[in-house]
């Protein structure tokens, strides 16, 4: 953690990605970059961030939503505070990577777990939906209509493709389409939107080009992952207790993981360099020694 106070957790920190809220109350030791995501909100209003797996992208989405809900108040002793000046607003998160694939593959299944994923999402936000059952893209076009001055995030555009089975792959992608596409046209009143997911292929990224897609730009190249630097300073407590259980300096630790997971380089520019979160908290968290140690 790189608030003003030092953590006051630095043991077994949540396995989750997803909760932003919970690791700055219960006090765990995580890397502050609420900065660089204070910028991506201001680079425009409809952006798509793609990443690996592991990289954090559900955190990010945790991140931003807690500070358009909570405003400047959100980000006091972090690196945030005084560039994030959003007043507070209504936050709809869509996480497609929930949606139940049936399988073997339904078709009238699919669409009810989709439904039922999006009636969910809506409430926490104020949304007054209908209860019944809807054909799932006829409830996203009325909330879409509804949503003026509200942030949408979707997380992992690209989850159900992924996770689909061959025979509902086709209807799998009509949906996700269908459900870009009312973004596109129906969404202009939407204060923010971003997209995140692993990847976007032709069809989806067509359904969205009006988008910003700013996955390589140079800002945002190691906004997730972990840095040398992000070792040595926000993640400072798990390397020295890492090195005191090896018998080790907390240098050696931090050398070895740049050996062991050298990272990878996203911008364009290949200016950035950040190792993959999750393998290295495993690491700094867990009981085994140097790799191939």
């Amino acid at each position: 953690m790189t608030a003003k106070e030092p953590p006051r957790n630095v043991i077994d920190p949540p396995r989750s990605t997803d909760g932003f809220r919970a690791i700055r109350e219960e006090g765990w030791c995580f890397v502050d970059k609420t900065d660089v995501i204070a910028r991506l909100a201001d680079v425009g209003d409809f952006l798509i961030f793609l990443r690996p797996a592991g990289f954090g992208k559900s955190l990010l989405v945790s991140t931003l939503a807690a500070m358009w809900r909570g405003g400047p108040d959100a980000v006091r002793g972090l690196r945030a505070e005084g560039r994030w000046r959003h007043e507070s607003c209504r936050v709809v998160v869509i996480d497609l990577s929930a949606i139940h694939l049936p399988n073997p593959w339904n078709a009238g299944a699919f669409a009810s777990a989709a439904d039922e994923l999006l009636r969910h999402a809506f409430a926490p936000a104020g949304f007054a939906t209908a209860a019944e059952p809807m054909e799932p893209l006829a409830r996203w076009r009325a909330f879409l209509e509804a949503s003026r001055g509200v942030v949408l995030l979707i997380d992992g555009i690209d989850a159900p493709l992924r996770k689909a089975p061959e025979e509902g792959r086709t209807e799998v992608g009509r949906f996700l389409e269908g459900f870009l596409t009312m973004v596109k046209n129906l969404g202009s009143g939407l204060r923010f939107c971003l997209i995140t997911g692993e990847a976007m292929g032709l069809d989806l990224a067509a359904a969205v080009n009006n988008f910003s897609d700013v996955s390589g730009d140079l800002p945002f190249g190691d906004l997730l992952g972990f840095t040398t630097a992000d070792l040595r300073t926000g993640l400072r407590p798990l390397v020295e207790r890492k090195a005191e259980a090896l018998g080790t300096t907390p240098e050696a630790v931090v050398e070895q993981i740049e050996r062991t997971w050298e990272g990878r380089t996203f911008d364009e520019l290949r200016r950035t360099r950040v190792a993959q979160p999750a393998a290295v908290l495993a690491f700094l968290t867990g009981d085994e020694g140097f790799p191939g140690g």
